[in-house]
């Protein structure tokens, strides 16, 4: 991870692991967003790289046609040396001379080419290694992204069954207050229910004690006066 953070300046993206930030509230947000940027700059290497392969192709193209033309001038000059040998057989000492100078000339330019186009043989195979590497490194970090972005969404879904059961649990202690706070308003009214007849009792008692009183007194006024009347 550390490789390609350099490579491709990912850095936020490996920086903090999803469980490291379950326990903050934004924590699944910001490493979703990293892992967003992450993405993105990948897609952007990926551009990259095949902009550097478009120029390598370029470039092999024309190093393909150095490459003819340095192997042209190499038949050339193994043909000067083998006239050159064939004349000196032959004891032509002018013509084995011509032949020598131009097997000199053909060596010059083989020798031009080749220092002409060093640096573009250099450039083209550190170009074709990078590309290379790089490839590899994207395909590990492809994987490596949509792991996380895997890790984001079990996290998202445990979340969402939490909350479901907050919810649940949260609406179960809802109406489990409902329930104590009605039977105790029942318990209340039964209360007031028995104090009411409770006092009508009283009331009846207290009632009945005043009649008996009055009937105890005429029995009394009665039994003292015999058969004598007020009136």
């Amino acid at each position: 991870m550390g490789l390609l953070s350099k490579l491709f300046n990912l850095g936020e993206a490996g920086v903090n692991k999803i469980e490291e930030a379950i326990d903050d509230k934004w924590g699944v947000e910001i490493h979703e967003a990293n892992i967003a940027k992450a993405r993105k700059r990948l897609v952007e290497a990926q551009d990259k790289v095949d902009s550097a392969e478009a120029r390598a192709t370029v470039q092999k193209k024309d190093l393909e046609e150095y490459e003819a033309q340095v192997a042209k001038y190499e038949n050339n000059l193994a043909e000067m040396k083998s006239l050159y040998e064939k004349a000196v057989a032959a004891g032509e000492e002018e013509t084995a001379t011509k032949y020598r100078d131009l097997g000199f000339r053909v060596k010059t330019e083989i020798e031009k080419l080749k220092a002409q186009y060093a640096p573009q043989i250099e450039a083209y195979e550190f170009s074709v290694d990078s590309i290379r590497e790089n490839r590899t490194l994207i395909e590990e970090m492809t994987a490596e992204i949509s792991q996380e972005e895997q890790m984001i969404k079990t996290v998202r879904s445990n979340q969402a069954m939490i909350d479901v059961h907050k919810a649940q649990t949260k609406l179960s202690e809802e109406i489990k207050g409902a329930s104590i706070g009605g039977s105790s308003a029942v318990s209340k009214l039964q209360r007031r229910q028995e104090e009411e007849r409770e006092k009508m009792r009283i009331q009846r008692e207290r009632k009945h004690q005043k009649e008996r009183s009055l009937e105890d007194e005429l029995s009394d006024l009665k039994k003292s006066s015999g058969d004598e009347m007020p009136w």
